[in-house]
């Protein structure tokens, strides 16, 4: 955030990093939802930034520093000043990172601690697969903000994916499937791809229950 400070643990799911922004931007009074992915040189030529909008090497990062996208400086502290955040406490937060890397153990957020996070690290570094240092220059910045993408909340259906109304009972001929059902995680997200296979077992009941229901 712009005060310079981490807020969550950054390698939990995006469904709930971004719970983490928003209850950050809450407590700071920012009415734009947002913060920095921040990196070195390093880290972005061999991993790339935001699941591949930045592409790792060989892929060139001017396009991305000619559009805006990435904001890029020779120190930590240049790199506040040019992104709006508070120079001091992201300079030391990120001497705080770079010792947690080094020791792979994060007290503040714990981040590479469970298996959601293991999954996704890279098991070439060490001691924790989730936490790597800071400290290459030129260092990197890529502004992101809360967004939509699907929706948890949809329609309430019964065990053969048949749509309920106001009082709880079915809706004949209408079912429903994958995004448009109320979400069987109630709310939580356990992985990618976390909706597929609700989406394919409902799809399936829902058909096998409508040809049954024709005949």
């Amino acid at each position: 955030m712009r005060d310079g400070l981490r807020f969550g643990n950054e390698a939990d799911s995006y469904h709930d990093f971004v719970q983490y922004m928003i209850r950050a931007a809450k407590a700071l009074g920012m009415a734009d939802v947002s913060c920095h992915l921040i990196c070195d040189h390093r880290t972005i030529r061999r991993y790339g930034l935001a699941d591949g909008v930045v592409r790792p090497f060989p892929y060139p990062v001017a396009p991305h520093l000619r559009s805006g996208l990435l904001v890029k400086a020779g120190s930590i502290a240049e790199l506040g000043a040019l992104t709006g955040i508070d120079q001091t406490n992201l300079q030391a937060t990120v001497t705080r990172i770079n010792d947690y890397a080094r020791t792979g153990v994060d007290p503040e957020f714990a981040r590479g601690e469970s298996a959601y996070n293991k999954m996704i690290g890279d098991p070439d570094v060490r001691p924790n697969s989730c936490l790597g240092t800071i400290e290459r220059a030129p260092f990197y910045a890529m502004k992101i903000h809360a967004g939509h993408i699907a929706t948890f909340a949809g329609l309430k259906t019964d065990q053969h994916a048949r749509v309920l109304d106001k009082n709880n009972l079915p809706i004949v001929g209408l079912y429903a499937a994958g995004n448009d059902m109320l979400s069987v995680f109630g709310g939580s997200y356990p992985g990618r791809g976390g909706t597929l296979g609700p989406g394919m077992t409902f799809a399936y009941i829902a058909a096998k229950h409508a040809v049954a229901m024709s005949q």
